[in-house]
């Protein structure tokens, strides 16, 4: 402890915007004095307290993705256990229970390590879609019980960790931090009215967005739509957007480095998810000035209150809903200001690097 904390986190895939969110309020506590990220790849953030482990490249070119899978099972806790008896961390942060909180648990055991387990999809994420869900839950509820201090997304996360019987005392919000340096409203002239950011998957709904944008241009001809993202629903949704005839009003462009460059160009940032940890893609949103009109599920309604720095939509499948919140706010430019600058001022206030370091002191001190 004299010399400054060690700290070790396993990000694993974790993207890059993701996991800047979680490092950057570590590196900034003044009690760490080395940050160790265990990662696909070298990350975004640079910082002369952190260092990057990664994978050897043969993990990322092999062609047998079976053959790759399963030596990833043996190679990457032997990795950690290496490191881990090399640097001697005083914690061990396993973000997501499955696999990397398992990894990180055993480890922390068999060589005295404090384990932080980081929950980062709320209930989904204990009770998987695995095949044997009751024993994933079991297992991941008895990781989180037996670790030395959980942090996970939100005030509903907490219910239910409460309700399944976890000592709440060792558990903590945080969310990671929003850069507010990369991630700002320009205050420039706003061509784009609505904007999704997300996995291309039947959680974050790209094909719900597709049924608001086809409602709304019966009344605003030159709607104008951005998709950022990829995933394996991509193809169904460029297909559907010819089919609905919207090429003009939606355009579908994929996966970005520099998704600031389109938040601060929108207006109102859509997201109709099934389920939520918090997005992060929603806060970076915001920090730009974007309203978000955005189901009422998982943490979301920690970050966005309702009518006073965006819309929260009881069902993630009411169209209707969406519709007319939207039209509400491109007809009432007052409104969106408001909107827009609440919604601001939640991200300054709440998620900011500082906000979020001073969390994570906390989670390091119970």
């Amino acid at each position: 402890m004299k010399n400054g904390l060690i700290v070790f986190v396993i990000l694993g895939r974790l993207g890059g915007n993701l996991s800047t969110s979680k490092l950057a309020p570590i590196c900034s506590i003044e009690s760490i004095r080395k940050v160790y990220a265990f990662s696909e790849s070298d990350g975004n953030l640079q910082n002369e307290k952190l260092s990057y482990i990664t994978l050897p490249a043969f993990f990322s070119k092999g062609k047998s993705y079976f053959f790759i899978r399963i030596l990833r099972w043996f190679y990457e806790p032997l990795q950690l256990f290496y490191y881990v008896l090399k640097y001697r961390p005083d914690f061990i942060n396993g973000v997501y229970t499955l696999p990397k909180g398992l990894y990180s648990f055993v480890i922390s055991k068999l060589l005295n390590r404090f384990c932080i387990i980081s929950i980062i999809g709320g209930k989904e994420e204990i009770e998987t879609e695995f095949r044997f869900p009751k024993f994933w839950k079991t297992l991941n509820l008895f990781i989180i019980k037996h670790s030395w201090a959980i942090t996970c997304k939100g005030n509903k996360d907490l219910e239910y960790l409460k309700k399944e019987g976890i000592d709440t005392r060792k558990a903590y919000v945080f969310n990671g931090s929003i850069d507010l340096s990369r991630f700002r409203n320009h205050l420039k002239y706003r061509e784009i009215d609505l904007i999704f950011v997300g996995k291309f998957d039947t959680n974050k709904g790209p094909l719900r967005i597709l049924e608001i944008v086809k409602e709304l241009v019966l009344e605003f001809k030159d709607f104008n739509c951005v998709l950022l993202g990829d995933g394996y629903l991509k193809k169904s949704v460029e297909r559907e957007i010819i089919t609905l005839g919207l090429q003009k009003n939606i355009k579908c462009i994929g996966f970005v480095d520099n998704p600031e460059f389109y938040y601060q160009q929108s207006k109102i940032f859509v997201l109709p998810s099934t389920n939520e940890g918090l997005s992060t893609a929603m806060l970076e949103s915001m920090s730009c000035g974007c309203v978000p009109i955005v189901s009422d599920v998982g943490n979301t309604s920690d970050a966005v209150k309702n009518k006073m720095n965006g819309i929260l939509i009881n069902s993630y499948d009411d169209i209707h809903s969406y519709v007319s919140n939207i039209r509400m706010l491109i007809k009432d430019r007052e409104i969106w200001s408001v909107y827009s600058r609440n919604a601001e001022i939640t991200v300054t206030s709440y998620y900011s690097l500082k906000a979020q370091a001073q969390l994570y002191e906390k989670v390091l001190s119970i």
